[in-house]
């Protein structure tokens, strides 16, 4: 049986939180990336701030998941975004389309 039991948020409140998670996730993704491309350039002074190898080798292993995770986590935002935004292409004369 059907019921309309289903309320979703207004568009507005759904790209609001849209946008919010993309830039939240963009943020991380680049800091992570930043975090990445330090530790590769540093590789001296890393060894001097984990002597232990397993240790060197597992922040290494975190810092490219960090990265991994949150690029991912910014491509399905994007995606989220593009998709509220699809039905209001539509709306928009052709000529004013970008």
């Amino acid at each position: 049986m059907l019921t309309d039991d289903f309320h979703a948020p207004d568009l507005k409140t759904q790209l609001e939180a849209a946008r919010a998670t993309y830039a939240d996730s963009h943020t991380r993704a680049l800091d992570a990336v930043d975090m990445f491309n330090f530790m590769a350039g540093n590789p001296e002074k890393l060894k001097g701030e984990f002597p232990d190898r397993q240790e060197l080798i597992a922040a290494v292993t975190m810092v490219v998941w960090d990265a991994a995770y949150w690029g991912a986590e910014c491509a399905a935002a994007e995606a989220r975004l593009a998709s509220l935004t699809k039905p209001l292409l539509a709306c928009v004369p052709p000529e004013l389309r970008p």
